[in-house]
């Protein structure tokens, strides 16, 4: 038994839209968004400035203050010091100290801001001597 398939017709407009098909599956098939991966850390920085600005034992109570939160479940590091001048425009320098907290995920985060660990520290040393905080 011969069986035999005839070709069918292949219009115009179908050949005219075979590239930019191909095309299009060729772009979106390389299109990538990366994902917030499980072993991402995030980081929350602080920037405060002084009711005294520059007054060198206020700025070192904040930075001693700030490595005790250290202590709370879910902060991975702690990291303070003092704003380091800068002569390029773009740079702020206004600040007194910068704070970096690295926590695993954002309910660590909020564990933190809620701690009464934090919570102590701003009433009794940060917004006391604390004009602006961002």
């Amino acid at each position: 038994m011969d069986v035999s398939y005839e070709a069918a017709p292949v219009s115009t407009m179908s050949v005219r839209l075979l590239p930019f098909l191909v095309i299009s599956v060729l772009l979106f098939g390389c299109r990538h968004v990366e994902p917030r991966s499980p072993g991402d850390l995030l980081h929350h920085v602080v920037l405060c400035w002084l009711h005294d600005s520059g007054n060198s034992a206020q700025q070192a109570a904040i930075i001693e203050t700030s490595r005790t939160f250290s202590q709370i479940p879910g902060v991975v590091s702690v990291t303070a010091g003092e704003m380091v001048p800068s002569s390029r425009a773009l740079v702020d320098s206004s600040f007194d100290v910068g704070i970096c907290l690295t926590f695993r995920n954002q309910a660590d985060l909020d564990t933190c801001l809620t701690h009464p660990l934090h919570l102590a520290a701003v009433k009794t040393v940060l917004r006391p001597i604390v004009s602006k905080r961002v």
